[in-house]
């Protein structure tokens, strides 16, 4: 075996993380720091997370590839390592708000892989998570720094760590790694944003937390506020502005009927312009317009589509073109090969149902459940946009 050390990541917990090259492969090695190698507990925990943690096979993870006796330094777990930084490091770089949004989904991504196979991180740490130099796609580190009592009051470390883990009275599940995720999204200054999101991950209480990544990520790709009410109340505003506009296109069409301006066969088609003028305006005031090639996407737009469709819609559909270019925005890339490729087109396809669950459940919960034409014509506007962003961005 040929091992070269590389560089010495600085860590709080007893453990040791190194990156190597071990017989000309780039490599990650987890051991125990010098005083800790001959206090068999914690040799028996590495073993331990390398035998819960090995059979791990996800895209945004590091994989496990062996457990190693190394000359001078004992067991070490040993996984598979590509060009990259930690996410500490990635963070002085500066980067704008959606690469770090993408790096927060891709970071939420993984931890729920873990929870669907049953564990908990436990250990969400800058430390523990790196990014990769190509496409700056994350690698979470599967393993959880063992923490001795007097290392649990460094400040450094405990931020990350949730309440229930410091007293240790609670079995940890999925909320303590959303503690740390939320820790994580301050760490990238996202808190303006997304402050109501991460007020949510970081409660006090775990009671109070998203209970799943699920939920987190339902919220975090809308931007949009937990709290009750607030949604409802916006849908209101919009929708009473699409009245008065409407009123005022009826009350413009009846005084250019009165005045005998158009001939008695056109009214119908003058007010159905009219109206689609208004609607346009509306949606202008009301909303961003979707970013980059929007423009030559499908919109609900139509005098049909104004007559017909429901009033929830004309407010939310703006905002959907918004979040569903976001979604896209990674496959916008130059240079990506046709692996990162592939794992792109299946982040966007894994973020595009999410985000469908999460915006029918807000609009549940706004409207109630829908009936079938207003599910029908929701489904429509939704698959329209998302079919011609594809069609534009998978070929």
């Amino acid at each position: 075996m040929n091992i070269t050390i590389e560089k010495e990541i600085t860590t709080a917990g007893v453990n040791t993380l190194q990156e190597a090259t071990l017989d000309g492969k780039p490599v990650l090695l987890i051991g125990l720091k010098a005083t800790y190698r001959e206090k068999p507990q914690y040799e028996r925990d590495l073993r331990r997370q390398y035998e819960r943690c090995k059979e791990f096979d996800y895209q945004y993870l590091m994989k496990m590839t062996a457990l190693e006796e190394i000359d001078g330094q004992g067991p070490c777990i040993v996984l598979e390592r590509e060009a990259g930084r930690t996410l500490d490091a990635y963070i002085k770089e500066g980067h704008t708000e959606e690469e770090y949004h993408s790096v927060a989904v891709q970071l939420a991504e993984a931890l729920d892989y873990i929870h669907r196979n049953g564990a908990v991180h436990g250990m969400v740490c800058p430390q523990m998570i790196y990014i990769t130099q190509q496409g700056d796609q994350v690698r979470l580190v599967p393993f959880r720094l063992y923490l001795t009592d007097a290392l649990m009051e460094s400040r450094a470390v405990s931020r990350y760590v949730a309440p229930e883990a410091e007293d240790g009275t609670v079995a940890l599940d999925a909320r303590a790694d959303i503690f740390a995720l939320g820790q994580i999204l301050k760490d990238m200054q996202l808190t303006l944003p997304y402050s109501n999101v991460i007020s949510c991950a970081t409660s006090f209480a775990r009671s109070e937390r998203y209970i799943d990544v699920e939920s987190f990520l339902a919220d975090f790709d809308h931007r949009r506020s937990v709290s009750k009410g607030s949604p409802r109340s916006m849908i209101y505003v919009l929708a009473a502005i699409v009245v008065c506009l409407v009123i005022g296109a009826v009350i413009i069409f009846m005084k250019s009927r009165s005045e005998g301006s158009a001939p008695s066969g056109e009214p119908a088609t003058e007010m159905a312009d009219s109206t689609q003028q208004s609607d346009t305006l509306t949606q202008q005031s009301a909303a961003p317009q979707p970013v980059d090639t929007a423009s030559q996407m499908p919109t609900a737009n139509t005098a049909q589509g104004v007559q017909d469709q429901p009033d929830f819609l004309t407010s939310l559909v703006p905002q959907m073109h918004v979040d569903i270019d976001k979604i896209f925005q990674p496959l916008t890339v130059q240079g990506l090969s046709p692996d990162a490729k592939a794992a792109v087109v299946k982040q966007v396809n894994t973020r595009l149902t999410r985000y469908y669950k999460g915006l029918m459940r807000s609009i549940r919960n706004s409207h109630g459940a829908l009936s079938t034409e207003d599910q029908a014509a929701f489904d429509k506007a939704y698959l329209d946009y998302v079919n011609a962003k594809k069609a534009q961005l998978m070929k």
